[in-house]
């Protein structure tokens, strides 16, 4: 069983990322300062009216010293 902890920032309480509207226009989300993660879970809070919920996703990175 994992335990999940919120990415909470000093500047920003809770981080809410908004996606695309459409199938083609891509979206850049960025943290307001790098964080360290094993895991990352992405938890989608709206969808289409008819129930399909649908995501693309990329994480980004860099490799640690």
């Amino acid at each position: 069983m994992q335990s999940w902890l919120y990415f909470i920032s000093v500047k920003i309480p809770l981080q809410l990322f908004v996606g695309n509207e459409d199938l083609e226009t891509p979206v850049l989300a960025l943290f307001p300062e790098p964080s360290v993660a094993r895991f990352i879970r992405i938890n989608p809070q709206s969808w289409y009216s008819n129930g399909t919920i649908c995501l693309r996703a990329e994480v980004l990175g860099c490799s640690l010293p």
